[in-house]
Formats: structure tokens, sequence, C-alpha cells
């Protein structure tokens, strides 16, 4: 579970623009498994973050994983047929 101050944290990131704010995905590596609120992240699928800018995206994925993520993309870049569970969000 994401614990409520880290989800304040986010919510400060994003500064409440979610509707008008580009997209960001993240990838995991094949040893990179975290479960957060009974869901499984791990390298068959992608997490989706909604921000201001790809810095702040970047900043909410080390908050909450840590250094356990592989790579960042922006909207439109990524290739979801590597992904066969699809895309996630926080």
């Amino acid at each position: 579970m994401i614990p409520n101050g880290l989800n304040n944290k986010i919510r400060e990131l994003k500064g409440g623009r979610e509707n008008t704010m580009p997209k960001y995905y993240f990838t995991f590596g094949q040893g990179h498994i975290h479960r957060i609120n009974n869901k499984t992240f791990d390298h068959n699928c992608v997490v989706e973050i909604v921000a201001e800018n790809g810095n702040i995206a970047r900043d909410i994925m080390f908050n909450i994983f840590g250094a356990k993520w592989c790579f960042q993309y922006d909207e439109g870049t990524i290739d979801m047929s590597y992904f066969p569970r699809g895309i996630m969000t926080i």
C-alpha cells in the first residue's frame, strides 16, 4: 500500500492538473517486481504517470519504486507489444 504521505507528495508533484498534462510510461527489468495496493508491477506491464514534465514523472517513480525500474518513455514512443499485461496506473 502507498503510504498516505506519499500519496500527498504525488498529488503535490502533479499539481492537480492531471487532465491537461502529458503521459509518461515506465518499464521494469526482469528482476524488478513490486506489489502495491494488491497490484503487481513487473516486466510484463507498463506504469503510466501523468505529470507536468518528464522530470516530475521520474521523481514520482523514484518515490514509489526506488531505483528498481528500467526505462522511461514519452507518450506515443513505447511499443506495447512487449508488455502483455498492458498499462497500469498508480
